[in-house]
């Protein structure tokens, strides 16, 4: 089918419109930014700063998308005020593109999706997957056990012993995603619990594929932001270049040093950035 363009005069704005009735718009940058919708379907923003964008008109069951391009000095927080109902702002990635989809039911534009470039993905490294490692130090007597919470609904793992100086080493391998480009800053995420911060031990490292240590997560301790037998979350980030499709290991080291002691591990993840 040809695609036969003709220009439509705005006043504020350019655009488009094809024989498919799709409507495209540029818009010019403000704060705070009015859009008329029934203008078009496709409206294009380079935003050099933050903005409120709020709607008027529209038609019901009408569709329509923003595609916002985020410029190179700073990250911009785009918010949908006035006729619209979503899921939240939008926080831009410098030089990165970024669009929303919204639906018309007659009173407020709905948001039925979003996609952002350079967006951070998740990688949940579920506790079933763990490979204990018994670090003998002489007649160990740790236990490693899989436990629930039910007061905070979580799985854990739960690191004990009858003795004190008691160890025991949890590790986690994964492949790195195909789509896998950067680690974003505190792209690791544990949640722990410690009955004694100070006498307990829980030192976390990452390596990749060659066994070479990551310098960022190099046995930090994961206890010193912990409020003794509280959940806390312990974050941090790697700084080693990595390679899609290699395996990377995450190694937490957990000792005790007095008898009964408790380190609990729950939920584990960690963030990439998709190219």
């Amino acid at each position: 089918m040809p695609y036969n363009d003709h220009q439509i005069d705005t006043g504020t704005s350019s655009s488009t419109t094809s024989s498919m009735s799709w409507t495209k718009v540029t818009l010019t940058y403000a704060n705070p930014l009015s859009v008329n919708m029934s203008l078009g379907n496709e409206f294009s923003l380079t935003a050099t700063g933050a903005t409120t964008i709020n709607a008027t008109g529209g038609t019901a069951g009408q569709l329509a998308t923003f595609i916002i391009t985020n410029d190179a000095s700073s990250s911009r927080t785009i918010t949908f005020g006035t006729g619209f109902k979503t899921n939240g702002p939008i926080i831009g990635i410098i030089s990165k593109i970024a669009s929303i989809s919204f639906s018309y039911d007659g009173t407020n534009w709905v948001e039925i999706g979003r996609w952002k470039e350079g967006q951070a993905n998740i990688l949940d490294l579920p506790i079933a997957m763990v490979v204990p490692w018994s670090v003998n130090d002489g007649s160990n007597s740790c236990t490693l056990t899989l436990n629930y919470d039910s007061v905070n609904n979580r799985n854990f793992l739960r690191c004990t012993s009858s003795s004190i100086t008691q160890n025991y080493d949890i590790r986690w391998g994964f492949k790195i995603p195909d789509t896998f480009s950067s680690f974003p800053t505190g792209a690791l995420l544990i949640d722990c619990r410690m009955s004694d911060k100070v006498a307990n031990i829980g030192l976390v490292t990452m390596s990749n594929s060659t066994n070479i240590a990551d310098p960022g997560i190099s046995g930090a301790a994961i206890g010193g932001g912990l409020t003794n037998n509280v959940w806390g979350t312990y974050t941090d980030t790697p700084t080693q270049s990595y390679t899609p499709g290699e395996y990377a290991y995450i190694n937490i080291h957990l000792g005790n040093n007095a008898a009964n002691d408790t380190e609990d591990i729950a939920r584990v993840n960690l963030s990439y950035i998709q190219r």
